[in-house]
């Protein structure tokens, strides 16, 4: 909402309820919906600068539908903003980069999560919401934001990377760390960053100290930076699309 009330044109990927647990979908169909949702929206205006914000395990979803809207679909996108996301290097995926980091363990995902539909999903445990998620939000931005909550797909190999240096790798990059964030630790995100930086590839990062949901916990700090950041390294063009 305090994005779009200073000129931004904000479109949210919602994915449909068939993607969620009575039908099982696949990994590769959240890119492909997030892919066909910017291709209509960009049909609709193609003047406006393109970017893409990509939170916690949707940085993968978000770094490969880049990929794919701008190799396959001829579409620019003009940055891309990593909010305390799996930002991986190419060729990595989620589960192996958990294991190897003992992010289960370290942020007690395990414990929070329940396994349903034949271990195809993941629940996490309304007991353990605002502990790992929300734990310097206020009351009623919790209640919102647990309503919203719905099972995840289960973390697999499927979950990779799939970029190339031409494509996503040439596009600008915020990553947004937040250093209470009980979901992915501190020090996990500054290995995502300096992964990028040794890859040589045109990024910054913005330093928050809030939990792993800082668009509820620091809406207005956060809305400023990427503001600021949007003017100055995408565009001073007024309006942009920002999905």
């Amino acid at each position: 909402p305090l994005l779009s009330q200073l000129r931004y044109e904000c479109i949210p990927i919602e994915y449909p309820r068939t993607m969620h647990p009575k039908q099982p979908a696949r990994f590769q169909d959240y890119v492909t919906f997030t892919v066909e949702q910017i291709e209509r929206e960009h049909a609709k205006d193609s003047t406006k600068p393109n970017v893409v914000i990509a939170h916690s395990f949707g940085g993968i979803i978000g770094s490969n539908a880049v990929e794919t809207v701008m190799k396959d679909k001829g579409i620019e996108i003009h940055g891309i903003i990593h909010v305390c996301s799996t930002a991986l290097c190419n060729g990595q995926n989620a589960l192996d980069d958990c294991v190897e980091h003992e992010l289960f363990n370290k942020s007690k995902w395990t414990d929070s999560c329940q396994s349903i539909h034949d271990g195809k999903w993941n629940q996490l445990r309304s007991e353990c919401v605002t502990d790992l998620l929300y734990h310097d939000c206020k009351e009623n931005d919790i209640e919102f934001a647990e309503h919203k909550l719905v099972p995840e797909i289960e973390l697999s190999r499927e979950w990779q990377a799939n970029w190339s240096a031409e494509y996503y790798g040439k596009v600008r990059k915020l990553y947004v760390e937040c250093t209470n964030d009980r979901l992915l630790p501190i020090a996990l995100q500054r290995e995502y960053c300096n992964a990028l930086g040794l890859k040589k590839q045109r990024y910054e990062v913005l330093t928050l100290h809030t939990s792993h949901s800082p668009f509820f916990s620091k809406p207005l700090g956060l809305t400023a930076h990427l503001d600021e950041w949007m003017i100055t390294k995408i565009t001073s063009t007024p309006q942009k699309k920002a999905y």
